[in-house]
């Protein structure tokens, strides 16, 4: 499962987390730097001869720094604004990092609920694509990112306390390994309470989703303050969720500010008992100060990281998904390049329709040929009936049954080469939220679509000219503000795009008044390919057409 998730060192997010290491080093050398020469203003001060007592005598160099006080000065004022610099450099690059991370998941997620395995709901798609996306880019942003930059600034801050005052530098390094292991010690109970209060705000989601889609038939039973009391349930248990996960998670943040107070005791301490200088003590409580704001950002992390590790519970099956799709559209590319040069089988008609049942459930439905003009109305149980439409249109992917349309074996193409050969208008299905223009030539963008003659052909172009922005008007919430019958033509229009080798309807014709009824016969009238169609009264729309009982068997 390590696998599923894109990596995070990848591409341009290399060099991106190269730029935080350096910010953290950068970071370093700033704040042992300015911790180093800070407590020898007020020696540089006193001996610059700019207080006009005696020790101006000593000149402006004897403070062993080889600079005068003015010098000093500025050169720190300018350290503490790059240090200032290098902090907001390294949140906008954490940011970048984050959002380019969670960029390469939110594709995966898409793509899965686009091309669903297993059930799913609109509630839990969005709590998904909102909650546990926002887990990922914290973690990656404000976990990975403080990570990558506080472990070489804390190393580097160590290192110079070492060098400068070893018992001090022990100090701080003995703090920070205790600090370390108190965040271990309490990221597993973190990770348990981050993973109830996600479940509860999925099935609230789910909960919520349900509600709104199914409002009419719950005003009409008046139950609309039963719904609000159930949801208000869910709300309460989310609220004890999210405050037994606040109990872990701020110990950890108070763990961080109780630290870097500790260190200045500690450090006074022992600066005390090991005889340190003033100087130096000082020198080490400045460096504790400036630690302060990193330390900060790494009681946060482990938070962020139970949080991801909750998420990822979820999403890992679901990008499973994702890329079992794009292994299977990858190898059918290759067999479609493979079968290019193939034509009709023999003993069929150019453009000819073959389905046949095979396997376990070979005397499931009688063997369909068709040639081009063919017109068949496909009857039976509603159960069956979805089942051969789905092969129809190529998502039942099942080795029950095999088709072929113009010597292409439909199951083992990709959806780039299948949506050439079928054209399909839904009744169920609402339309993606796009122009008109673009909703026409989406089964084909890569062809020259004539828009406008589409919507003539099918009777909606002076209603398109009417919109506000005629062909590039933006469609909502499935298709408004178009009437359904315009929308059911609206789709009938991209399905004959191109004039595909097959057209399925499933009854598209319900919805249209009488006009979009004359406009669906004249369309098939001039329509030269094989057309299937569930519908319960063919008779309004087709002069002839031929009935297939896919409930009948071989037999």
């Amino acid at each position: 499962m390590k696998d599923t998730f894109p990596h995070v060192f990848h591409g341009r997010r290399r060099w991106l987390l190269a730029i935080l290491i350096g910010l953290g080093l950068i970071q370093a050398v700033l704040s042992v730097a300015i911790a180093f020469y800070t407590p020898q203003l007020g020696t540089a001060f006193a001996k610059s001869g700019l207080t006009g007592g005696a020790g101006s005598a000593s000149g402006p160099h004897s403070n062993g720094t080889g600079m005068s006080f003015p010098a000093l000065a500025g050169l720190l004022v300018l350290a503490a604004l790059l240090l200032g610099v290098a902090r907001m450099g390294e949140r906008v690059v954490a940011e970048e990092l984050g959002n380019d991370y969670v960029r390469s998941v939110r594709k995966l997620l898409i793509t899965a609920a686009l091309a669903p395995q297993r059930p799913t709901s609109l509630g839990t798609t969005i709590a998904r694509s909102t909650n546990d996306l926002s887990a990922v880019k914290n973690w990656v942003s404000l976990g990975i990112a403080p990570l990558v930059v506080g472990v070489p600034l804390l190393a580097g801050i160590v290192v110079g306390m070492f060098l400068l005052i070893p018992a001090l530098g022990t100090v701080i390094l003995g703090v920070l390994v205790v600090f370390g292991v108190g965040l271990l010690l309490l990221s597993r109970p973190l990770l348990g309470r981050a993973r109830r209060l996600r479940k509860v705000r999925g099935r609230m989601a789910s909960q919520i989703s349900d509600i709104v889609q199914a409002g009419p038939a719950i005003r009409v039973s008046g139950g609309i303050n039963r719904e609000v009391t159930r949801i208000d349930q869910l709300s309460a248990r989310v609220q004890r969720a999210a405050r037994s996960r606040a109990v872990v998670s701020g110990a950890m943040r108070g763990g961080a500010s109780a630290v870097t107070a500790l260190l200045s005791v500690l450090i006074g301490v022992v600066g005390s008992l090991a005889a340190a200088t003033p100087e130096e003590v000082t020198t080490a409580i400045f460096i504790a100060g400036l630690m302060a704001s990193p330390i900060q950002d790494l009681g946060r992390v482990g938070e962020y990281r139970q949080n991801f590790r909750a998420a990822a519970r979820v999403l890992y099956p679901i990008f499973e998904d994702a890329r079992l799709f794009r292994t299977q559209q990858r190898q059918a590319r290759k067999i479609a390049a493979r079968s290019q040069h193939r034509g009709d089988i023999p003993g069929l008609a150019a453009g000819a329709l073959h389905l046949v049942s095979g396997g376990a459930l070979q005397e499931e439905f009688p063997e369909l040929v068709a040639r081009p003009g063919a017109r068949i109305i496909i009857t039976g149980s509603p159960t069956r009936v979805n089942q051969v439409l789905r092969l129809l249109v190529g998502e039942e992917t099942e080795d029950y049954a095999r088709m072929n349309i113009a010597g292409r074996e439909l199951a083992l193409l990709p959806a780039t080469v299948r949506r050439e050969l079928v054209g399909v208008a839904l009744r169920d299905v609402p339309l993606e939220r796009a122009s008109v223009a673009r909703i026409v030539r989406y089964r084909l963008p890569q062809a020259n679509v004539p828009v406008h003659e589409l919507l003539e052909q099918v009777g909606l172009a002076k209603i398109v000219a009417e919109l506000p922005d005629e062909e590039n008007t933006v469609l909502k919430r499935g298709g408004k503000p178009l009437s359904v019958s315009a929308q059911a033509l609206l789709q009938l229009a991209r399905a004959i795009a191109g004039n595909p080798p097959l057209l399925v309807l499933d009854r598209i014709d319900e919805p249209l008044n009488e006009d979009g009824l004359s406009h669906l016969r004249h369309t098939l009238e001039n329509y030269p390919g094989i057309l299937v169609a569930n519908t319960q009264a063919p008779e309004k729309f087709l002069d002839s057409y031929t009935r297939w009982n896919v409930d009948e068997n071989n037999g």
